[in-house]
């Protein structure tokens, strides 16, 4: 295929993306809470302030979230730093993303461009990939630049250039290190690269780019140990439930029963849903989750017959990045489930499927060229696009997650729990001290409307905690977004000292407090 198709390509499908993106955008902040903290941590950063949470009074330095994608929004808010921007930055990570396994399947097929469009197609209407393009969080950058590790790899493999001559390296380096200052997950990445050299018997590369890489990593991990942070991330690993304390610390036996869980809910659900969220297959009739291992057992079956295609290519680094990624996520908390931990394999997973649909028709075409598996495949894609685009009718219990359905989750307003609860911020912005922090179950969530100081209460029942809490944060609401942890810890303390609270605003269904501690 010549530049100039390839160019011509590109164009339409940034074209096409520029409509559906801006058909699906959505400028209301995600309620998952991870959204807002990762853009106040980027204020902070483009502030001069550092890695802290600007909006906590103490000023803390932060650990929990990685800093490498506050600080790329950081870079950005230079040009502008409002919320929609910064959406529309991720947006454009998810572009790039889709011209890498596009230009990464060229390379796989041979440029057979009848393969190669389809994944494109098919990543630009995953319901997920296009979720997350649309919301401050880490998914999609993160797939951006691990996606751009792999390609290099199979660039530099590919070189007859000694590695230290080829530029290419050296940004192989930089992609795997920015991947693991995104998400800590990003050392699945750098064990899959740093093996895929040694299967390849290039063992001195392989040490350099693995020891290099974690040493590029070091500063995080010394910033933490001289401030003497702790590692959050492990903390709630090792956690029987990140959620719940009081059930103390896993065993050994713990670990294996996780896994077990963790392979039956992705085998039956994650990975169902996530590469076909358009099917409705991961759900019964009512739109609850039901188990269907059929398509997760074609799913590994499929996997392993791209493994068997193309163990002996440079291209087997895909798959060692695919399993180390799931070693590490099939061992975390059980809790910890959903399509977004593996959503940053999605594009991945599409190139997979289409090879191997393609390959293994090639095993019965008679035709050199494979033409009749370009064919096929083109038209199971063209099968699941149709799904993937088909308008939904807003009162059909089983709606799934196609585009359409992405559009009416856009225009929908904030729920009554979420609009009272902002209510409540302005309502703090207009009428508390600028130096006043209050204290909710979702803290910079709230600070994005009310521009103050703002600390998640204590996730325990321990009274002495809360004592501790109430000497510095004066304020606190009582949401009703239906976790836990308010009713469990907060409304319990709050009915125990009624005497020390006095209700400052209420606002009605659902009901949501503000109250002063007073003592």
């Amino acid at each position: 295929m010549n530049k100039k198709t390839n160019w011509i390509i590109l164009g339409i499908t940034c074209v096409v993306f520029f409509f559906i993106y801006k058909a699906v955008f959505d400028e209301k902040i995600d309620l998952n809470g991870d959204d807002s903290s990762y853009y106040i941590l980027a204020r902070a950063l483009a502030k001069g302030k550092g890695f802290v949470f600007d909006c906590d009074i103490t000023q803390a330095p932060h650990n929990h979230f990685p800093a490498g994608y506050p600080f790329i929004m950081s870079l950005f808010m230079m040009i502008n730093s409002s919320l929609g921007f910064m959406k529309v930055l991720n947006g454009l990570f998810l572009l790039g993303t889709v011209v890498l396994v596009y230009m990464m399947q060229l390379r796989l097929s041979g440029n057979k461009i009848i393969t190669a469009v389809p994944v494109i197609l098919l990543c630009i209407t995953n319901y997920y990939l296009l979720k997350y393009s649309v919301i401050t969080m880490s998914e999609v950058p993160y797939a951006f630049f691990s996606i751009a590790a792999v390609y290099l790899y199979i660039l530099l493999k590919g070189s007859e250039k000694p590695f230290w001559k080829d530029y290419r390296f050296y940004l192989l380096v930089m992609a795997s290190v920015i991947t693991i200052y995104i998400r800590t997950m990003g050392l699945s990445l750098i064990v899959a690269v740093a093996l895929a050299f040694a299967l390849d018997k290039k063992f001195k590369v392989a040490g350099i780019y693995f020891i290099g890489s974690l040493l590029l990593y070091s500063p995080w991990v010394i910033r933490a140990r001289v401030l003497k942070l702790a590692n959050t991330y492990m903390s709630q690993f090792m956690s029987k439930n990140p959620y719940d304390v009081t059930l103390g610390q896993i065993e050994a036996k713990d670990l294996w029963d996780r896994w077990l869980e963790n392979v039956d809910r992705y085998i039956s659900m994650e990975i169902p849903e996530s590469v076909f969220p358009y099917l409705n297959i991961g759900f019964d009739e009512a739109g609850n989750a039901a188990k269907v291992y059929w398509v997760g057992v074609v799913s590994v079956i499929v996997f392993l017959f791209f493994v068997f295609k193309f163990f002996k290519t440079n291209h087997l680094v895909i798959a060692l990045y695919i399993v180390s990624t799931f070693g590490i996520i099939l061992l975390w908390p059980t809790q910890w489930h959903g399509v977004r931990f593996m959503l940053p394999l999605v594009p991945l997973i599409y190139l997979v499927l289409v090879n191997s649909i393609d390959g293994f028709l090639s095993y019965f075409s008679k035709d050199e060229n494979n033409k009749v598996g370009g064919y096929v495949t083109a038209g199971v894609c063209a099968f699941l696009l149709i799904l993937a685009i088909r308008k939904n009718n807003a009162d059909d219990p089983n709606i799934r997650h196609s585009i359409s359905f992405l559009i009416q989750e856009s225009k929908v307003e904030y729920s009554g729990a979420y609009k009272n609860f902002f209510e409540v911020a302005k309502y703090c912005k207009e009428h508390l001290p600028a130096t006043t922090s209050v204290g909710s179950r979702k803290s910079t969530m709230f600070a994005m409307f009310s521009d103050g100081y703002t600390s998640n209460f204590p996730n325990t029942p321990d009274p002495v905690a809360f004592d501790n809490y109430f000497k510095t944060v004066k304020y606190i609401v009582v949401d009703q977004f239906g976790y836990t942890s308010t009713g469990k810890y907060l409304v319990p303390y709050i009915q125990s000292h009624a005497q020390d609270f006095e209700l400052v605003v209420q606002y009605p269904e659902p009901d949501t407090y503000l109250f002063k501690y007073n003592k």
